[in-house]
C-alpha cells in the first residue's frame, strides 16, 4: 500500500471550474463515436476505471486510455472515441473552466 501527498508552498488560486454533466459508461467493442465536426468549447475530464479505450483528435493524433487513468482533452479537440478492449468502463465529465 501506498499513499502519499505533496503540499505547495502557499495557498494556489486556481480558476473556477463548473460540472456540467457526468456520463456513467460500461462499453463493449460495439461502442464507437465518430463525430463530424468538433464539439462545444467544454474541457472532457475521462476517469477509465477498467479496460480500454482509444480517443482520436481532428487533425491527427490520439491518445490511449487505460484503466485507472485520468486525461483532460478540450471537446473541440474529439473526433472520436471507442472501446479498445474486451470493455471500457469510465465516467465522462463536461466541465467548464471560468474565472
Amino acid at each position: 500500500m501506498h499513499n502519499e501527498t505533496s503540499w505547495t508552498a502557499s495557498p494556489v488560486a486556481t480558476a473556477e471550474i463548473a460540472l456540467e454533466r457526468i456520463w456513467t459508461v460500461w462499453a463493449d467493442p460495439s461502442y464507437r463515436v465518430r463525430r463530424q465536426s468538433p464539439h462545444s468549447d467544454e474541457l472532457i475530464l475521462v476517469r477509465t476505471l477498467s479496460g480500454r479505450g482509444r480517443m482520436e483528435f481532428f487533425g491527427g493524433g490520439g491518445l490511449d486510455l487505460p484503466g485507472e487513468t485520468l486525461v483532460a482533452v478540450e471537446n473541440p479537440r474529439i473526433a472520436a472515441y471507442w472501446c479498445a478492449a474486451e470493455r471500457w468502463n469510465f465516467w465522462w465529465f463536461h466541465v467548464r473552466i471560468g474565472g
